[in-house]
């Protein structure tokens, strides 16, 4: 799986996970121990508003980052419940890169 995530991640300009929870804190420290970098999470909203960083990364709304639609990546860090919720979000944006784990 981390090949795969590594393969991924090199496909893209930058990578972001969507999911700050505890799936998302889970594969961002797997991730760091294997080298691979991403730029931050994504949240579908801020909760907490103090929340602005996980881990010392940054945690912002979809609409908060940015996101170059063709060239950045999403990987998804959540169950699959919500990963359910997210997906027709993303599709119906037109976001191309999208990695479900």
């Amino acid at each position: 799986q981390i090949e795969s995530i590594r393969k991924f991640r090199a496909s893209c300009n930058r990578m972001f996970l969507y999911g700050a929870g505890a799936e998302g804190k889970r594969l961002s420290k797997k991730l760091s121990t294997k080298g691979i970098h991403f730029d931050g999470f994504i949240v579908t909203k801020l909760v907490d508003k103090t929340l602005t960083e996980m881990l010392g990364i940054p945690v912002k709304t979809l609409n908060e980052w940015r996101i170059d639609k063709l060239n950045d990546g999403i990987l998804l860090s959540m169950d699959l419940n919500n990963q359910l919720d997210v997906m027709p979000i993303l599709y119906s944006n037109k976001y191309k890169n999208i990695y479900r784990l």
